[in-house]
């Protein structure tokens, strides 16, 4: 006989081991509750869908087809869904209730009062629509009405079952901080995990309205009691980072980032992100607009190269920012070869300069490209990019040829260069330089009057000159 496991891998196992009636709406709708259940939403849809076909008066198939659509984020069908119902049974208040926590998702607060108004006409002795009621009066910021409903919840609950009033407590301290009306804020919270005691998600919420009345270290622990009912309550401990950044304990707040990391990855879907989500981003946010960190100020002018050439080269760095810059490490274009560059260290306000060895190796006006990356004292890690130009050219064996200039100061004469625009050490004296200017000219040997240099008779005295 084959052997079935106890875990059926598929409905087509269990129902045929169970006889499934394929014609049986009542078959289908169970079937469709059980696919649900295992998160199979788009068969349990296929599922009520057949009870449609088979009943098509089940206003109830409508009903769960609208609350899987919804945990489908598909909202504008869910309410479709719940309105077919409610043509079918208007009298149906799970078909009012649904349609009216759709509309609490799509911010749409007073067609959800509306919603809930009729919902509680039908069956006004339930205080879960009451409680329903004055979360979306919250919304809209009616918070006395908002409080009304809640009361209404607590009366409702019986005796026996006061711990499921709860929340309606806890929400009513929620509205009573809104009206700053804090001491009653504070009263409510404590009768809810009072009532809650061992309620990781009463605790939670007695945390955010402590939050609210920025009583964080009462905050802290309320979160904590949530995470220590519940170690994977990946929004406590998203919750609890934000109160830790408030209070400047940033160390702390990374370590339950990391800590709700590990439980629940964030979503990169734009079109799928849930509560969780926001608050990563909430609390990353916090973290890095929070958190002392580095700003680094560049400076670097070397406007010309040689090609080919290697020079040395400096760069001025200034940590202009509230945090310690460490293991900065600065990388550049492709277009040089840079050499000597090692990772430093700056604390905030601190200036240093930086020398390396540069050498282009293309030609033309180029873009001199600095990826700066340094980490603050918590790990945090910061970019930054800085662009400068520099012309890169080829030096010519005639190019700056040295021009000297002769400079007379009385009796001393200077030789410079005026392509490097100063004075060299060479010093003469001006007679020197007139006696190695001068040359000597011949004279007649008997009456001394100076001649030509071509002339071989003295035009004085007629002597023939040897």
């Amino acid at each position: 006989m084959k052997d079935r496991s106890p875990v059926f891998r598929s409905y087509s196992d269990l129902f045929d081991f169970n006889k499934f009636d394929d014609k049986s709406a009542q078959a289908w709708c169970n079937k469709g509750h059980d696919l649900k259940n295992m998160k199979r939403y788009e068969e349990a849809i296929a599922a009520y869908d057949r009870v449609i076909q088979l009943d098509p008066k089940a206003a109830h198939a409508w009903c769960f087809k609208g609350d899987v659509l919804a945990n489908l984020k598909r909202y504008e069908e869910a309410i479709a869904s719940y309105d077919h119902g409610i043509q079918l049974d208007p009298e149906n208040k799970y078909l009012w209730l649904g349609k009216g926590k759709t509309f609490v998702n799509l911010n749409r607060y007073e067609e959800v009062i509306a919603a809930f108004d009729r919902a509680i006409q039908l069956d006004p002795q339930n205080p879960f629509i009451w409680t329903n009621k004055g979360e979306a009066l919250a919304n809209l910021k009616h918070y006395d009405e908002a409080i009304i409903a809640y009361d209404c919840s607590i009366r409702l609950y019986p005796q026996l079952y006061d711990s499921a009033s709860s929340h309606a407590w806890v929400k009513k301290g929620e509205s009573l901080a809104n009206l700053k009306r804090y001491e009653e804020a504070i009263a409510a919270c404590d009768r809810a995990t009072q009532l809650a005691p061992k309620s990781p998600f009463i605790w939670e919420d007695k945390g955010d309205v402590l939050t609210d009345l920025k009583h964080y270290d009462e905050a802290i622990a309320a979160y904590n009691r949530a995470i220590q009912l519940n170690p994977d309550n990946t929004i406590a401990w998203l919750k609890k980072g934000i109160v830790l950044v408030l209070i400047h304990k940033y160390e702390e707040a990374i370590d339950c980032y990391d800590r709700a990391l590990k439980i629940d990855t964030i979503d990169i879907d734009p079109n799928d992100i849930d509560a969780n989500d926001i608050l990563y981003k909430k609390l990353m946010d916090a973290i890095l607009n929070n958190i002392p960190k580095p700003q680094l100020s560049i400076k670097f002018d070397l406007p010309q190269l040689w090609f080919g050439e290697s020079v040395k080269a400096t760069i001025l760095i200034e940590n202009c920012g509230n945090g310690k810059a460490n293991d900065i490490k600065i990388s550049f274009s492709d277009d040089f070869q840079i050499r000597g560059i090692k990772p430093l260290n700056l604390d905030a306000g601190a200036i240093t300069t930086l020398d390396f060895g540069i050498s282009p190796l293309s030609k033309g006006k180029l873009p001199f490209e600095t990826i700066v990356i340094c980490r603050n004292e918590y790990g945090v890690e910061y970019k930054q990019t800085n662009e400068f130009w520099i012309d890169v050219i080829e030096r010519m064996n005639h190019e700056k040829p040295i021009q000297t200039e002769i400079h007379i100061s009385g009796e001393n004469v200077h030789v410079g260069d005026s392509n490097q625009t100063n004075i060299t050490d060479s010093v003469l004296v001006r007679s020197q330089i007139e006696t190695a200017n001068s040359k000597e000219k011949p004279v007649c040997t008997d009456c001394g009057e100076e001649i030509s240099s071509n002339s071989k008779w003295c035009s004085n005295c007629g002597n023939q000159l040897k």
